[in-house]
């Protein structure tokens, strides 16, 4: 009972569950221990609690490999995927969702959560929209219990998919059922990911009054919630905000929102939203006319590049082009002979499902001119003389 008081606790981002923890008799251990302790990590990794999640998730796998229990170590590993995806250590993280998603088919919640990352992953190093879209669907209809991270960070990365795309009305669409869940629930402290791309699609819908209105719920949702990842995202949102102002005003932007989010979202930990925040600022500068613009949105491309966010770097050097500015490529481009590239493939996978180039071009964050050569070179590769025999050669 007192394991469980904890956990509840700390999954409402009540400040009073660090102490309800600390009374957590030693006695506790065994499967039990795992199971609370799986969960105070999960919580505390997406509160914004990184040091108390890494003691929490050791604790939980000391547990584990004592009792060898098989539905426990899935609990810890879905637990740990999700850590690892949040703080942005993707290196061979797709493989590893992967194979959760395989093997814990049967444990909805786990599944869902494999499925999750397996998703973002898809969409962010692979660029593969419409893959990661499938899965990230899958996540939502397969999750039971649902604590609101699945939910939520589904809905998000596919209204930033549809914002890369330019269509910010239908980005607004794909959060209003998170929002809906969040609201009814008053769980806005795990709202941490989902309100920032919404407030960015409701400022680019022309929205903007709708966008201070739910900046000042999740402010009064995590009022007196301890939960510092929802503070960055917030500090985010309000930077967000400042988009609305009169770009033909002449006046600088005022950074320091901007400044304030990307050093909290490094404090805690969060290469990905740090990244995000400083794309975020870097377009301000650039469509307010302030100097520096180039030079801060370059500094979100190399953020990106460390954690191989491929789709996000992508569609900052578009924003840079279409704002006069040039991008160089890295040197070394890896050679694919009369194999499809990765690109390429994606691409030649929409056109099989009839998408058209300027379509595929939203999609994927490229130009049009760009997605016509990956489609005549993947025609030439696969041998064959029409976008409608593409699909039967891609394999699965």
């Amino acid at each position: 009972m007192l394991a469980n008081r904890a956990t509840a606790l700390a999954l409402m981002g009540d400040p009073s569950a660090w102490e309800a923890v600390a009374d957590l008799p030693g006695t506790l251990n065994g499967e039990a221990a795992a199971r609370v302790y799986a969960n105070l990590a999960g919580a505390a990794n997406s509160l914004g609690h990184p040091e108390r999640a890494r003691a929490f998730q050791a604790r939980a796998w000391q547990e584990v490999r004592t009792n060898h229990a098989p539905y426990l170590e899935a609990f810890v590993e879905t637990t740990d995927v999700v850590a690892a995806f949040t703080s942005g250590r993707w290196k061979g993280l797709l493989g590893r969702a992967e194979r959760a998603e395989a093997q814990y088919q049967d444990v909805p919640d786990f599944h869902a959560e494999a499925l999750l990352v397996c998703g973002l992953l898809r969409l962010h190093t692979k660029g593969q929209t419409d893959v990661a879209r499938r899965l990230l669907e899958r996540a939502v209809e397969t999750t039971a219990l649902d604590t609101g991270v699945v939910l939520t960070a589904a809905a998000a990365a596919v209204a930033r998919v549809h914002l890369a795309a330019g269509r910010p009305s239908q980005a607004v669409q794909a959060v209003e059922g998170a929002l809906h869940h969040v609201r009814r629930t008053g769980a806005w402290v795990w709202a941490t990911g989902l309100v920032p791309p919404a407030i960015e699609a409701l400022v680019r819908d022309g929205r903007p009054g709708e966008a201070r209105r739910l900046a000042a719920e999740l402010a009064a949702g995590i009022a007196d919630r301890d939960a510092p990842a929802a503070r960055a995202a917030l500090l985010t949102c309000r930077a967000l905000l400042t988009a609305t102002d009169d770009p033909q005003s002449g006046r600088a932007p005022s950074d320091a929102l901007y400044a304030s989010a990307a050093h909290a979202w490094t404090r805690l930990e969060r290469p990905y939203e740090a990244a995000y925040v400083k794309e975020a600022l870097g377009l301000h500068l650039l469509a307010s006319g302030v100097p520096g613009g180039r030079t801060v949105l370059h500094e979100a491309i190399a953020a990106y590049q460390d954690i191989d966010a491929v789709w996000d770097v992508l569609r900052c050097q578009r924003e840079l082009r279409e704002h006069g500015q040039t991008t160089v490529r890295r040197p070394g481009a890896l050679g694919y002979g009369d194999h499809l590239s990765p690109r390429e493939r994606a691409v030649a996978r929409l056109a099989s499902l009839g998408l058209s180039n300027r379509e595929i071009a939203s999609e994927l964050v490229l130009s049009h001119r760009t997605v016509e050569h990956h489609v005549a070179r993947a025609l030439r590769k696969l041998g064959v003389s029409s976008r409608t025999e593409i699909g039967p050669h891609l394999g699965p």
